[in-house]
């Protein structure tokens, strides 16, 4: 567990602003373990509160535990040859290459779903 804070199902849903209701919602579909949390979970429930906010259910979140699911299977392609080396070299490669694949992939899928929402809303 990466540290930070350990909170149980209240104290998260007081750090990431949204109802005990809501933390349940999201363990039950997925997107958030059992509790203990830590930081990562708060970061996870406070953007989910906000798409709850917009009038989604939890329910309706649970695509993007899958889109995560299927990226994390293709860094596992990618970086699993580089960590059976077993070298510090291979690692920090492995390392820079799951980095790039988060910062990169985040990053072109927000490009894709912008363009492809300005394209919906255009008149």
């Amino acid at each position: 567990m990466p540290e930070g804070p350990v909170l149980d199902t209240e104290q998260l849903a007081a750090a990431a602003g949204v109802e005990v209701a809501d933390v349940a919602g999201l363990v039950e579909h997925g997107l958030l373990p059992a509790p203990p949390y830590d930081a990562e979970a708060v970061e996870i429930a406070r953007l989910a509160g906000q798409l709850l906010g917009g009038g989604l259910e939890a329910r309706h979140l649970r695509m993007y535990r899958q889109f995560a699911e299927r990226e994390l299977a293709l860094a596992e392609q990618m970086v699993t040859p580089l960590l059976r080396q077993r070298n510090p070299d291979s690692r920090r490669a492995a390392g820079e290459q799951a980095d790039l694949l988060a910062t990169a992939g985040a990053s072109l899928h927000r490009a894709l779903l912008v363009q492809r929402l300005r394209s919906l809303l255009r008149p």
